[in-house]
This record gives C-alpha cells, structure tokens and sequence, in this order.
C-alpha cells in the first residue's frame, strides 16, 4: 500500500527527529522525496534535496543518499523515463557500499537489468552483457523469494527483445503469477501493464484486458500516480469498464444516484485534481475540467484573499478553454453578477439559474439584464464547512444548460476541487517551510564549517608550536658541533696549526652539520604541505616521518621511544594528515608521561593487519586516563591540560573519520593508555 509506506515513513520522520535520530531522519527523508512524493504524478516535480544531498555527504550519512537515488530510479523507470532512470543508477555507485538495506541494493542490481533492456528496445543497438548484474540477482533469487518476482519480470523483459511473441507472453504470465503468489500487488500490476502494452503493440486487442487489471491493482494498492499515466495513455481501454459501470449504476434503486451522471469522467477528473499539488496548474485544471463537463461559455474560480474576494483562475470556451489566473479583485470585475456571488457565498447554498431573465430572485440586479445572463450556476466550495472558494458558471447563449445531471456532477468535481485546493495550499506552506528550514540548515552548515576552518588553523598552529620546539631539540646537537669546529679553526690559527689542508677538513665538517639542520627543514615544511587528492601510501614511511620529526625531543627529555612494523601495509589517505594524527598521539603521550614525572618513560608505536584493516597502536606508561573524561576526550575544546587547546584530538578524529574513512579507538591498559588508529 502506498499509502501504507508514506505513513510509515512520515511516522519513522517524527519520531526520528523527537528522539535526535539523524540516521534515520535522513532514511525516512530519502523514502519520502525518492519514492513517496514522486509516485503520486508522472509530472510530480521533485523535491529540491541539493542542500540535503551536501548536508549527507557532509555528515557521512552515504546510506541515505545511496537510497534516495534508488527510489528515484525506481520511480523514473515505472513512469517510463529510462534515460532518467541510468543517471539516478549511476549515482547510486558512489554510495553502494554504504547502502544498511541489503533488499534495497539488490534492487538496484535487478533495475540496472531492466532498465538496460528498456534502453535497448528503445535504441535497438547491440545485445547488452547483463551478466554483471543478472547472475548476482539470480544467485540470490535462489537463497530466497524475495527477489523471485522481479527476476522474473526481467526474463519476460529480456524475451521481448530476444525472443519470440509468445514466448514473452508466457514470460510475462509467469511473473505476474510469481508477484501475486509473493504479494506484490503493484508489481502485479505493473507486469500486467507491461504485457497489456506489449499484445497491444502486436496489434492484438485482448491487450486491454491487461490494462484493465492493472488498472484495478494500482488503485488497489494506492498507486494514484500510475493510474493516472494508464488512464491518460490509453483512454479508450476502460471504455467497456465505464460501460459496466452504467450499467450497474442503472440497476440501482431509484435515487440512489442520477441515472445520466458520468462515473468515469468524475473518478478521471478527481484523480487528475488530487494529483496536482502546484497551486497555479491546479487552477488550470480545475477550470478546464468544470468547463468540459457542465457546458458552461465562461468559468471563474474566485478565493478569499484578506478582506476581499479575488478572481484567482477563468476560462471562456470562445478562446479554446484557456485558462487564465490572476489577483483580480471582485469589486473591480464588470463581467461578473457580484449579487450572486456574495449570495451564494453568505449561505453557503448553490445558485441555480436555467434563465436569469426570468429568475424571481435575482432578475432585478443590474448585471442580469445588462450582461444578458441566461444560465448561471453559482456554488461555493466547503472544506470542512469552511468557505474556501466559489465557482462562477454561466452561458449568455442558451437557456437551461445546468441540468440536475450536469450540477451534481460539477457538484462532486467541486467538492474534490475545495480539497485538492486545500492540499495545494498546505503543500505550498510547506514548501515554504522547508525551504525556509533548508535556508537556515544551510546557514548553519555554513557557520559550523567556518568554525571547522577555525578549529584547524588552532589546530595547525598548536601542531605548529610543537614543532618549533621539536626543530630546536634537533638543531641543537649541530648548532653545538658547529659551535665546536668554529672554535677548533680559532685555536688552530691561534698556536700556527691552521694549514689548508686542516680548514679544509672543518669546513667540510661544518657543511655537514649544517646539511644536516638544511634536511631538518624540509622534513618540516613537508610535513605542513597541503595535500589536494588522497593517495595509496605505505603507512611504515608515514611512521616513521613522524618518529623523525619528534625523536630529537624524546631523546632529550629521556623517553624510549619503539617501533614495531609486521609487514609494510599500504593505505589510501593523506599521508601528511595521517602523520599530524600519529604526532598528535606522540606529544600527548609524552606530555602524560612528564606531567606524571616517570622516570622510565616508555613510548611503543606497533602496526599491523587485523580482520583486514590497517590497526596502527600508540600506548604509553604515563599513567593513563581518567575513565570519568575517557568518553570526552574527542570533543573539541574539550582538554584535561591546563594550558591545552582542546583541538588535537578532535581534529585527529575527524582526519581519520572524514577523511580516510576510519575510526580511533582510546582505552587504559595497565601504567598506562592505549590509542588506535583503524583504518580501511
């Protein structure tokens, strides 16, 4: 039932959102803008989800994109749009792996199939290989039914391209068989859609026989949207069902309904209102629709606007039924019977005139002999005893058009036309909201994005004064040594011992020291050049990078520092931020270990290849961490130190998260704490 899944995904909205839910807020969201709103209409327009769509990938929520775009393709291939339908597929690739519904991302498989198939009946180009996506689909056809239906509906697809006339009949009848023993009442319908356009094509009649029954599944499951397509597709179809229709109307107890009332053109024409949800074309509709069926030469639709009355949409027969719409007040319309009007609307009762010339009531007003009024019909439109509107009818030519058949009838199309007009306007307020709500989320993203910017230039420069102190621990070892052979040179010269040979010996000495502080930074500027694409790198040079960058400082403050490589492993990332990460971890360590005075300090650094991920450990004998802050540790601004920033760890955590699609583990182990870095 469709309407079945837009309750429970409007359900699954609200709670999601009271209980802070954001995974499944996203999925209800992607079921309702991919599948729910779509299917209503073939010409539905779709819901604006450029903010949502960036705001998940933001926040990595790639299930629900990867679903909103396989309920998009599904969509576009029921109504037809194939050509559509492979763009969605094809976006759909990018989340594929991240799709939490196994059902939904087999689905996927089986309509990349068919709407394969559907392009080739269209372009008749070469047999396309489907093997990549079929032989999945029937593997998993056999471990269960769930799939069963749709792989037989791709079989009876792929004979109508390869195969014979009846051969894809039978295929057809067997899908149709296998969804109905399966329950799946609009795939039911649409494989009897599906053989119905196909003997019909064939140029065999009993095709609509096909339509026929799956115009009685749609509207048994509530597919609104697809009744609508088959009903303008092929109108001719249910002539014999509205003759049926008639027919059983005419055997009714007298009174029950009129005997001349056209079923078939009301349940057309409401389902052509109740579909339209965009307020200007619903007009449009409504006026053509009044017009065609009560005979009127010129409709206006009037709406409360403020204080006054305003003529919203009119259609004149002379002019092809076009329908303008507008804001043209009441008072300022001279071809109008304004008395009527605001007697019909102050009693809320319908005015019906077979010849306004000669009416008791309202042959005095002005308007009646000075526009040559003959019929008129006036009836407000109620929603839930609310005045909402009014539709004014009339013919200057012929007297007597509004029969009783043709009143009841614009009656009940008015009734529809009070609700649809309603959901228009609610829908229109809600558009509003949401686009107003989008605004304000898209503002938010923006003001959060700019304190990320804010965190990761702190962030840079705390990484940035550790390592001024990191390059004066590995400079002053040289800096002494230069210090050395500048005062060997002096006392050389000093007691005559200078020879050539001799400065040329310190000199090389002394180049060599100072090569050496040269290496130290490039190391460093390295290690703080951006990095635009992520790459495949081996995470034993990124180790040891950062062991370089920081080994001076542990020497001098006597911490041992350890290294435990099982094999080279190779991951895809930023290696530079991969390496900030692994410093962050190191200088924490060690602050922990010289806040806490140790007098061993000891630093171990292991990497290795767990369950098929890259695990990469940090631990220290620094005493460890205090479980009540332990879940805290990762958020920003938050610090156990004094003068700490609070960023470190935050931004570790997002690099790793965000940017390699990995995760870090903390946990205390015996002396000490134990950091993990996971990655794919």
């Amino acid at each position: 039932s469709f309407r079945a899944i837009a309750e429970a995904a409007q359900e699954c909205l609200e709670f999601s959102r009271k209980n802070q839910l954001s995974f499944s807020v996203g999925l209800a969201e992607a079921v309702q803008a991919g599948w729910v709103e779509p299917m209503k209409s073939a010409g539905a327009p779709l819901v604006p989800m450029d903010d949502k769509l960036a705001l998940w990938e933001s926040c990595n929520h790639v299930a629900s994109a990867g679903s909103y775009f396989v309920h998009l393709a599904l969509c576009s291939y029921y109504f037809g749009r194939y050509e559509e339908a492979a763009v969605h597929l094809e976006n759909v690739k990018r989340y594929l792996t991240g799709l939490t519904d196994n059902v939904l991302k087999r689905q996927w498989y089986v309509f990349q199939a068919l709407n394969a198939l559907r392009l080739h009946r269209q372009q008749l180009g070469d047999k396309p290989d489907l093997s990549q996506w079929i032989d999945p689909v029937a593997t998993w056809a056999d471990l269960g039914p769930l799939l069963q239906p749709y792989l037989a509906l791709y079989r009876a697809e792929w004979a109508c391209c390869f195969a014979g006339f009846d051969q894809a009949c039978l295929a057809y009848l067997t899908a149709i068989e296998t969804a109905r023993r399966q329950g799946y009442t609009f795939l039911e319908g649409y494989a009897n859609e599906c053989l119905g356009e196909w003997m019909m094509a064939a140029g065999r009649r009993s095709g609509d026989t096909h339509y026929c029954e799956a115009m009685r599944l749609y509207r048994r499951c509530g597919a609104q949207g697809k009744e609508i397509q088959l009903l303008e597709r092929c109108p001719e179809c249910f002539e014999d069902e509205r003759a049926q229709e008639s027919a059983a109307i005419a055997g009714e107890p007298e009174g029950a309904t009129l005997p001349n009332l056209d079923v078939d053109y009301l349940i057309k024409s409401s389902l052509v209102l109740s579909a339209e949800v965009d307020q200007e074309k619903l007009l449009a509709k409504i006026m053509r629709v009044v017009l065609q069926s009560s005979g009127a030469q010129h409709g206006y639709l009037l709406m409360p606007h403020g204080e006054e009355w305003v003529i919203r949409a009119s259609s004149h027969v002379a002019e092809a039924v076009s329908v303008e719409t507008g804001q043209t007040p009441l008072h300022a319309a001279q071809a109008l019977c304004q008395g009527i009007i605001h007697y019909a609307c102050r009693t809320h009762g319908t005015v019906v005139l077979a010849d306004a010339q000669e009416s008791e009531a309202f042959r005095h007003l002005p308007e009646v002999a000075a526009q040559g009024l003959r019929s008129l019909l006036c009836l407000p439109l109620l929603r839930h005893g609310e005045l909402v509107g009014a539709l004014y009818l009339e013919n200057r030519l012929t007297t007597g058009v509004f029969t009783p058949d043709k009143v009841r009838l614009t009656e009940l199309l008015s009734l529809q036309a009070a609700i649809s007009l309603e959901n228009a306007r609610l829908i229109s307020e809600i558009g509003q909201l949401n686009s107003d709500l989008e605004q304000r989320v898209a503002d938010e993203v923006a003001r959060n994005r700019e304190k990320d910017h804010l965190l990761i230039q702190q962030s840079r420069l705390a990484v940035m004064g550790e390592m001024i102190n990191n390059i004066a621990h590995q400079w002053r070892q040289p800096l002494n040594a230069l210090g050395l052979v500048l005062g060997n040179i002096k006392d050389a010269q000093r007691f005559g011992e200078l020879t050539p040979e001799y400065l040329h010996q310190q000199e090389a000495e002394g180049r060599s020291y100072i090569e050496k502080m040269s290496t130290t930074i490039n190391d460093f500027r390295d290690f703080f050049r951006p990095e635009k694409q992520s790459e495949s790198f081996s995470l034993r040079q990124a180790i040891d990078g950062a062991v370089t960058l920081v080994s001076a400082s542990f020497k001098a403050h006597g911490i041992e520092l350890l290294v435990e490589h099982a094999e080279d492993l190779w991951i895809v990332g930023f290696p530079n931020e991969y390496s900030q990460v692994l410093l962050n971890l190191l200088t924490n360590a060690k602050e922990a270990i010289l806040a806490r005075g140790v007098a061993q300090g000891r630093i171990a650094i292991r990497a290795a290849k767990v369950d098929g991920q890259a695990r990469v450990t940090v631990t220290d004998n620094g005493g460890g961490i205090d479980p009540v802050v332990l879940p805290r540790l990762f958020e920003p601004y938050f610090s156990t130190k004094e003068t700490g920033t609070g960023i470190g760890l935050y931004m570790s955590k997002m690099i790793i998260e965000n940017s390699m699609g990995g995760h870090i583990e903390v946990r205390n182990i015996p002396g000490g704490a134990e950091f993990s870095i996971v990655t794919p």
